[in-house]
């Protein structure tokens, strides 16, 4: 991975945003709170 402008894009991975109940909006670029759903 090269930096931009020597800095680097903080990554979050897809355990850590479903745990803290977070998904990332494409369009809007930014995280948006989910209601969490059971499955059960």
């Amino acid at each position: 991975m090269q930096p931009e402008d020597g800095i680097y894009e903080p990554l979050l991975g897809y355990l850590v945003l479903e745990q803290s109940q977070v998904a990332v909006d494409m369009v809007g670029h930014r995280l948006m709170h989910v209601k969490p759903i059971d499955l059960k």
